[in-house]
């Protein structure tokens, strides 16, 4: 166990070469050496991970509820204390994201990000730039009345530039919201 209880972020080298950065109050649990068939890491708090490429042992990073798996590439992983969303931005290679109570996966490219609540199991891919803030972009107004989950879904595309995935056993419903000053996270989690 690594617990990065300065003000400054730390930079950790694993068995296998693999870096991460670990942010201030974060904190990653890891077998020392790697086993011989799977390289697991569990992270609370955030981290940037540059993994050395094995394609015959997946790095696996465990984040409440949040599998992010990669043979090899730079991607990082956020999921703060007390925060609901779990976030994996992706900068070069592939990433597979899974999460607890969402049937199916996302695979993610360079510049995609998936965003993971864990209030109401949902797991979304967006675009992304590195660099840019944390918050998706924001709208003055979003209205919806006694709409489908697919004239939502079609709406949050057009406007946000996600996808939203209905993994829910509620097929048929409708919604009734209106939104000021919002982004795609906020109205998720409302």
């Amino acid at each position: 166990i690594t617990e990065n209880t300065g003000l400054e972020p730390m930079t950790l080298t694993l068995s296998d070469s693999s870096k991460v950065i670990l942010a201030s109050g974060s904190r990653l649990t890891y077998q020392m050496p790697f086993g011989n068939k799977e390289r697991n890491v569990s992270l609370v708090g955030e981290g940037f991970f540059k993994v050395t490429r094995d394609t015959e042992r997946p790095f696996r990073v465990f984040s409440k509820g949040l599998t992010a798996t990669v043979l090899g590439t730079e991607f990082h992983v956020r999921s703060k204390y007390g925060d609901s969303l779990v976030t994996v931005e992706l900068l070069q290679g592939k990433v597979q994201v899974e999460a607890e109570n969402v049937v199916g996966y996302i695979m993610l490219n360079p510049n995609e990000r998936a965003v993971y609540t864990r209030m109401q199991p949902n797991i979304y891919k967006e675009q992304w730039t590195p660099g840019v803030s944390n918050t998706a972009k924001k709208v003055a107004h979003l209205a919806f009345d006694q709409n489908s989950f697919e004239e939502v879904a079609q709406k949050f595309k057009s406007v946000f530039g996600v996808t939203l995935m209905n993994n829910s056993s509620k097929v048929k419903w409708n919604f009734t919201g209106e939104f000021n000053d919002v982004n795609a996270v906020d109205v998720i989690e409302n």
